[in-house]
C-alpha cells in the first residue's frame, strides 16, 4: 500500500498538469510563418498561439523556436539559434495569447522545416512539423566551346543555372550575334538541382563581350525574388582593331570606335556637329562622339536587356539607363541646363544592338552662334558693338549714341531758356506803377 502511495505522488510530480497546475500548448493550426518564401540571407517571422490548458493560472516564461538538429537554417539577427520569444504572461486557465518570433534570418536554401517549440520546459510539436518556407538562391557560370575565332566562325556559349529551393528561372543571353535563337529560356529547377542552356554564337567584324542572367522566382508564390549575372569574352582573331566593339569607354578625346552615323550606321572619320535629331546603332560597349559648339562629348553603351539599356554620357560622366521608347534629357556639362535628349528606340537582342536617337536641346553653344555673326561684323566695320540684335551691322555706335545725348542736351537748354523767359516776363508786370500813381496811394488813405 506504501509503495502504492509512493508511485502515485510520484506521478503527480512528474507529470505535467496532474496536479491542475498551468499547462501550455500551441493551438491547432495556428503557426505560420510569414513570407513563406524568401531570398537567403532575407528577414521573416513566425507566430503561433500559446493556450493554457491546465486548471491553474500560470505565467509562460519564454517560447523557443526549433529547426532540424540536422539543419539549422535559421537565426536572429546576432546569430544566435534557437530564437527565444520572452512573454512573461499570467495566462488563466484555458486563456491564450500570442508569441511572435520576428526578424529572423534564413540563412540556409532549400525547402526548410521546424521541429518543435520548447514552451518553457514543455515540448510541443503540433503542427509546427507541417510548416515550410521555401528559401531560393540562383548562381550562374557559363563557358564558350571557342574563346578567340575568326569573324563568321561559330562559338557554342553554354551557361549553368544551379538552385537553391524551388524556383522558376529566366535565363537570358545579351552582347554577341545568336540569329535565329531565342534570347531568354525559361525553366524550373527543385532545390539542389542544376541545369545548362546553350546558346550558338556568330562572330561579327568585331569581338563581342556577351553577358548572361539568371532571373530567379520561388516556384510557390513567385514573392521572392534574386538574380546573378556571369560574362565572357569572345575574341575576333581577324577583324581590325579600329572596329572593335569592346573599345574603350572613358572619355576626354580621342577617335572614337566603329559607331552607327546618323540615320544608317557604318563608320565615323571623326566628331560631327549635333546640329539636329540623330540616330545611331550600337552593339556593348561601342562609343560614339559629336560635338556641341566646339566641345566633343561621348555616348557608350555599356549594357542592355530586352526591355532596357544602360549608357556613360561624358563630357561629365553620368550612366544613364533608359527603357524602350523613354527619353531623357542630360546636362552635358553640369550647368544644370539640359543639352541633349536620348531615346532608347529599340532593342535588338539576335543582333546584339540597340537604336538610339539623340537631339540638341539648348539654345546656347560653347562656340560663338549663328544670332552674334552680325554683332560680331558690327564690331569690325564700326567699333564696339553691344549686342543689340536691331542696331547690329555698320553703324558708329559710339557717334550715334554722341549725336543722341548732344539732341537731348541742346532739347533742355531750349527748354530750359524758354521756360526762363517766361518767369522773367511776369516778375516784371507785377512792379509795373500803378496806372495813377503816389495820388491813388493818398485817396485811399484818406478814405
Amino acid at each position: 500500500m506504501k509503495k502504492t502511495f509512493a508511485l502515485i505522488i510520484a506521478i503527480f510530480f512528474t507529470v505535467p498538469g496532474v496536479l491542475s497546475l498551468a499547462n501550455w500548448q500551441i493551438k491547432d493550426s495556428t503557426f505560420a510563418c510569414s513570407p513563406d518564401e524568401l531570398v537567403v540571407g532575407s528577414d521573416f517571422s513566425c507566430s503561433a498561439q500559446i493556450e493554457n490548458i491546465g486548471d491553474e493560472s500560470g505565467t509562460i516564461g519564454t517560447a523557443e523556436l526549433h529547426a532540424d538538429p540536422a539543419n539549422e537554417w535559421f537565426s536572429d539577427q546576432n546569430g544566435a539559434y534557437p530564437v527565444v520569444a520572452s512573454l512573461n504572461e499570467v495566462l488563466s486557465s484555458g486563456e491564450s495569447t500570442e508569441v511572435t518570433w520576428s526578424n529572423m534570418k534564413a540563412i540556409v536554401t532549400g525547402i526548410n522545416e521546424f521541429s518543435r517549440v520548447m514552451l518553457d520546459s514543455i515540448t510541443d510539436s503540433s503542427g509546427v512539423e507541417d510548416v515550410s518556407v521555401n528559401v531560393i538562391s540562383v548562381v550562374v557560370s557559363s563557358s564558350a566551346s571557342v574563346s578567340s575565332a575568326e569573324s563568321g566562325d561559330t562559338s557554342i556559349v553554354t551557361a549553368e543555372v544551379a538552385a537553391g529551393g524551388d524556383i522558376d528561372v529566366d535565363l537570358t543571353f545579351s552582347g554577341c550575334t545568336i540569329s535565329g535563337q531565342e534570347a531568354t529560356k525559361s525553366f524550373s529547377l527543385q532545390n539542389n538541382n542544376a541545369e545548362e542552356r546553350s546558346w550558338t554564337v556568330t562572330i561579327g567584324a568585331s569581338s563581342c563581350n556577351y553577358r548572361v542572367t539568371a532571373i530567379a522566382s520561388g516556384a510557390n508564390s513567385g514573392q521572392a525574388q534574386t538574380s546573378d549575372t556571369t560574362t565572357g569574352t569572345i575574341t575576333c582573331t581577324d577583324c581590325s582593331s579600329g572596329s572593335s566593339s569592346s573599345s574603350s569607354s572613358s572619355g576626354g578625346g580621342g577617335s572614337t570606335a566603329a559607331g552607327g552615323g546618323g540615320g544608317g550606321g557604318g563608320s565615323e572619320s571623326g566628331p560631327s556637329e549635333l546640329a539636329g535629331p540623330r540616330s545611331y546603332t550600337l552593339e556593348k560597349n561601342q562609343r560614339i562622339s559629336f560635338t556641341i559648339g566646339i566641345s566633343e562629348h561621348f555616348v557608350t553603351l555599356l549594357d542592355f536587356t530586352e526591355t532596357s539599356a544602360t549608357f556613360l554620357v561624358q563630357s561629365s560622366p553620368q550612366e544613364v539607363t533608359l527603357n524602350v521608347g523613354e527619353t531623357k534629357a542630360i546636362d552635358l556639362n553640369s550647368d544644370k541646363i539640359a543639352d541633349i535628349s536620348i531615346t532608347l528606340n529599340s532593342i535588338n537582342p539576335t543582333k546584339g544592338n540597340v537604336r538610339i536617337t539623340i537631339a540638341p536641346l539648348s539654345a546656347k553653344s560653347e562656340a560663338p552662334s549663328k544670332e552674334t555673326e552680325p554683332e560680331k561684323a558690327g564690331q569690325k566695320q564700326g567699333g564696339k558693338g553691344f549686342g543689340i540684335p536691331f542696331l547690329s551691322g555698320n553703324i558708329d555706335y559710339p557717334w550715334l549714341i554722341g549725336l543722341v545725348g548732344t539732341a537731348l542736351f541742346l532739347l533742355f537748354a531750349i527748354v530750359y531758356s524758354f521756360k526762363k523767359k517766361r518767369v522773367a516776363g511776369k516778375g516784371n508786370h507785377s512792379e509795373e506803377p500803378h496806372p495813377h500813381g503816389e495820388a491813388s496811394k493818398y485817396h485811399e488813405k484818406k478814405k
